[in-house]
């Protein structure tokens, strides 16, 4: 179901959204293009459930693939399609917390703190570990950046590559659980079931509410949408 909740108080081009008698409406001159609502604010997305993501604590997408780390240290790929195929077991992803793809590379962190890469097309090969990724709770890739959220509330970047690139401190990441990045934009699902987007730059800016994330435990964006897996196993869809 569509609200405008998320965005209220907001202006969007000459508008401020307003509830008015129970109902959301748009405050300013003229009429707004309804196109212009939904890509200024997400408010017109809703989720979409389109598959299954048995045990999946991490997510990405690169490559023109999903890749998915369990619970039960496996790495997963699926084809990015909003309809329930199967996932290809492919390799190994121990105690990995946080997955990203970039520049035709997979990224993992694991719970022991360290940064590993390995190519994402070829199955059942080794990770090589890069550096370190302490307290990484989450992480994604976009903007040429590899991004991750820390346990104590922290949002970080650093340099893509394999090389031990050292992480700078960019902003505040409260009650992260799962990042994501596409169309230029960051996007958090929190631990409060908030899905929430950013600028993806190199300093603290704000990030915005832009509708729920229910149980959301991993996420990934390609082309303009979003993936997300959730606890009770379910793979859902939603435009960015």
């Amino acid at each position: 179901m569509t609200s405008f909740a998320p965005v209220a108080g907001r202006r969007i081009a000459n508008y401020e959204v307003r509830q008015r008698d129970g109902t959301w409406a748009f405050v300013g001159r003229g009429i707004p293009k309804i196109h212009e609502v939904v890509r200024r604010t997400g408010a017109m997305s809703t989720w979409d459930r389109i598959g299954h993501a048995e045990k999946v604590i991490a997510m990405t997408a690169v490559n023109k693939n999903l890749y998915a780390a369990t619970s039960d240290n496996k790495l997963l790929r699926r084809l990015p399609t909003p309809s329930d195929v199967a996932w290809t077991h492919i390799g190994h992803a121990n105690k990995v917390v946080g997955l990203a793809g970039a520049s035709c590379r997979l990224y993992a962190a694991t719970s022991d703190s360290k940064l590993w890469w390995r190519d994402p097309d070829r199955d059942n090969i080794a990770w090589d570990e890069i550096g370190h990724a302490n307290h990484v709770v989450s992480m994604a890739a976009g903007s040429g950046k590899l991004f991750a959220a820390t346990s104590d509330d922290k949002l970080w970047w650093r340099e893509l590559g394999g090389t031990n690139a050292a992480w700078a401190h960019i902003g505040r990441a409260q009650n992260v659980r799962a990042l994501a990045a596409t169309g230029g934009k960051l996007f958090a699902a929190t631990t409060d079931n908030l899905l929430l987007w950013r600028d993806p730059v190199g300093r603290d800016v704000a990030w915005h509410h832009i509708g729920h994330a229910n149980d959301v435990v991993a996420m990934a964006g390609s082309n303009g949408r979003l993936f997300a897996a959730t606890s009770d196993d379910l793979l859902w869809i939603r435009n960015a």
